[in-house]
């Protein structure tokens, strides 16, 4: 594993990952006209990408961006969707079903380091089954934060919650200084 990097740079995990999807659901043709629209420093990093090995998160959101521009936004949540789901196995999906959604977002620091070299998320228990997620110091893309949303839902729904609410109550794309997330659950 790669030693982490400067500020403003992501793992390749979700680059890997939609190299695969991208052939898998829409064939190798498709993957490589969609690679072939891309910059040439972009196509170079999305046909490299190692899950392990660190990039500029610019080039990553930018690849993302054009995703959604082109299999649309819906497509692009499923994919991240499964991406997580997938990323999440065996012995870590088995402990995760015997914790609640606050005591994962416990260890949701700790993920955001292992895959984000910019930016601090801080999670704060507010009530018995109320906490916030917030993001400070990060300025991805307003898909991205949907991204952390859909990151936070699939969490929750690992622990076997099946009630709960997730809103979205400030944003750096509103003007606000950070992205903040509040959940609730039963």
């Amino acid at each position: 594993m790669s030693r982490k990097p400067g500020p403003r740079c992501v793992r390749g995990v979700f680059l890997e990952y939609v190299r695969q999807w991208l052939v898998e659901n829409k064939g190798q043709e498709y993957y490589n006209r969609f690679n072939n629209s891309l910059p040439k420093e972009q196509a170079d990093l999305l046909e490299r990408a190692e899950r392990a090995e660190w990039y500029p998160s610019k080039d990553s959101l930018a690849i993302q961006q054009r995703l959604v521009d082109t299999l649309g936004a819906e497509v692009v949540e499923n994919m991240a969707r499964t991406m997580i789901r997938k990323s999440i196995t065996g012995f870590l999906r088995g402990l995760a079903s015997f914790a609640s959604p606050t005591m994962l977002a416990k260890r949701a620091p700790a993920f955001w380091d292992k895959t984000y070299s910019s930016g601090r998320l801080v999670t704060e228990k507010v009530g018995q089954r109320e906490f916030t997620v917030t993001v400070y110091d990060w300025k991805g893309t307003r898909f991205g934060c949907r991204v952390i949303g859909i990151w936070i839902e699939e969490m929750i729904l690992l622990t076997g919650v099946k009630k709960y609410s997730i809103d979205k109550v400030n944003c750096v794309f509103e003007g606000d200084e950070f992205c903040r997330w509040m959940v609730n659950y039963e």
